[in-house]
């Protein structure tokens, strides 16, 4: 017999022993749908949502517990950093309103066939999966269930779906023994991973009027400054006929804004993560100025560590607390431009309180976020030379120093 008929016939006996297995485990299950707890619409439905402090989520070797502290919702496993209220609701709705759309009455051996059971120490990760826990604030069980295996329903004429089958998952609940439910799949964004719960809330640097990098190495230290929003950066110190290179001073205007981090960690952990760390002033048009800390992620520490950072910052803005009087002006322009003043003091106040919530913990940033930040001072220079007092601005103005401390421009109101 030739090898290719052998082969085929291996293959025919293969795919034939699993469409004997699929049709035997539905033979199975399909023989108990008429017996066990009453079929219903949806898999919990009468879940009191509003009572719900508490949530677990456990897979594999992950698990993330959030829960409400004061009034706000943390995740516990990264020291009680704020929660994405927003994600939790979400999910919490999503639970609410799940249909079922089958059922089966199956034995324990089924439960550990269907990837059934509670994910736990010595018990085989291959029989376990996703178990989700609701809690109030006590501790009591709302809601629990276990999302395991997944199956395909059938398409075609008598289905009513032409396009094929509905993927649907298994799950057991524990008010429900040995009843095993059917619903669509709505368990992917239940993820154990601590930080896909993270608020990801942050710092948002806008209308940067200068910049100065801090380093122990003076070919990395640098200062540039711009006179208005619109207007180009300029080195401080540069020399006649050097100009800074455009396609690095296009950074300049949009650093760390809306930045997005990864992972969080406490401020017991930044003498360590922090160790190599550079440092960075950044000052705005609207007085927030920002110390920032950064320091690279080692490659061993995490697959990404090769391209994310570790951040810290604080920040200070000087709000005044009432506008310059001006001679001479008229009633009605004074109680217009205070209301302004008002209102953009009260916006800025807001501003500073949120952000500095976010001071003393460490993030992992993406490096290309804070790229700019890690040049040296020679790759700001553009590699041809400029014309004639290109490069001269803001920063070489008297009162500016070249070392020590910042001095730009008082920031404009």
């Amino acid at each position: 017999m030739k090898k290719s008929v052998v082969l085929f016939v291996l293959l025919a006996g293969l795919v034939a022993f699993a469409v004997f297995y699929q049709n035997n485990r539905d033979q199975r299950m399909n023989s108990a749908r008429l017996v066990g707890v009453p079929m219903r619409e949806y898999l919990f439905p009468e879940l009191p949502v509003a009572e719900i402090r508490k949530i677990r989520i456990r897979g594999g070797d992950e698990q993330v517990n959030l829960e409400v502290d004061g009034e706000r919702w943390v995740v516990k496993e990264r020291n009680g950093y704020a929660a994405a209220f927003e994600k939790i609701s979400k999910e919490v709705e999503a639970i609410s309103q799940v249909k079922i759309n089958g059922k089966n009455e199956v034995g324990p051996s089924a439960l550990a066939e269907l990837m059934l059971l509670p994910p736990a120490e010595n018990v085989d990760p291959n029989t376990t999966g996703l178990q989700v826990e609701l809690m109030n604030a006590s501790g009591d069980t709302l809601a629990s269930f276990v999302a395991g295996d997944s199956t395909r329903t059938t398409g075609g004429a008598n289905s009513g779906n032409w396009m094929g089958g509905v993927e649907q998952r298994y799950v057991s609940t524990t008010k429900d023994a040995n009843t095993v439910w059917m619903i669509n799949d709505i368990v992917q964004s239940l993820t154990p991973d601590p930080k896909q719960w993270l608020s990801k809330a942050f710092i948002d640097v806008a209308g940067v009027q200068g910049i100065g990098v801090k380093s122990a190495d003076p070919a990395k230290t640098w200062t540039v400054g711009r006179v208005d929003e619109n207007g180009a950066f300029s080195l401080e110190g540069a020399a006649a006929g050097q100009a800074l290179d455009e396609t690095v001073t296009a950074g300049f205007g949009s650093v760390l804004t809306n930045p997005v981090f990864s992972d969080v960690h406490p401020a017991e952990k930044a003498a360590e993560l922090l160790k190599d760390a550079m440092g960075a002033t950044l000052i705005t048009f609207d007085g927030f100025v920002y110390d920032v800390r950064i320091a690279p992620k080692k490659a061993e520490e995490g697959a990404e560590g090769a391209d994310t950072v570790y951040f810290s910052f604080v920040v200070k803005n000087d709000i005044p607390d009432a506008r310059p009087t001006v001679e001479g002006e008229k009633e009605e322009d004074k109680k217009m431009k205070d209301e302004a003043f008002a209102a953009a003091v009260k916006a800025t106040r807001e501003k500073l309180a949120k952000e500095k919530a976010f001071e003393g913990w460490v993030f992992e940033l993406p490096k290309a976020s804070v790229e700019v930040l890690l040049k040296s001072r020679a790759e700001l220079i553009a590699s041809k030379p400029a014309g004639e007092g290109q490069g001269q601005g803001p920063m070489g103005q008297p009162g500016l120093p070249s070392s020590g401390p910042l001095a730009f421009p008082p920031p404009q109101r």
